[in-house]
């Protein structure tokens, strides 16, 4: 039993280092939303996507030149405003949906916590099994 649980964590710690190094890296880093402002006041904005949250919604955006895409992050309150902005400059906007997790990473998530109730059921069952 021992040896399972042994060999069940090593798989998993395998598992769990390889999804966060072949995991979707962010290619460009995030960008001030005040520099977001001034690219849009000057018109260097081509399109912006939306990703919609509850309090914030992230904002990917191209620029004209298609030297760079960014992503920043605003407020929903300060949305309307900003997107009648955008509208009235040109620029494209779409709202994207927000991405899924996958079952396999809704596995990975709930495997810690399941190795933590079999571990502590298997101690409890050794300390139950010792008393009796």
């Amino acid at each position: 039993m021992k040896k399972g649980l042994f060999v069940i964590s090593f798989l998993f710690l395998a598992v769990m280092c390889w999804k966060l190094l072949t995991g979707p890296q962010d290619k460009h880093p995030p960008v001030l939303y005040s520099d977001f402002l001034q690219a849009l006041d000057t018109g260097k904005i081509k399109q912006v996507s939306i990703y919609m949250g509850y309090t914030d919604a992230d904002l990917k955006f191209v620029r004209k030149d298609f030297s760079s895409a960014g992503t920043s992050n605003i407020g929903t309150r300060e949305l309307p405003n900003l997107i009648k902005k955008m509208v009235d400059d040109g620029v494209s906007v779409e709202f994207a949906t927000a991405r899924k997790a996958s079952p396999a990473e809704f596995f990975l998530n709930f495997v810690p916590l399941l190795l933590l109730i079999l571990v502590v059921g298997y101690f409890y069952f050794i300390r139950s099994r010792k008393k009796a």
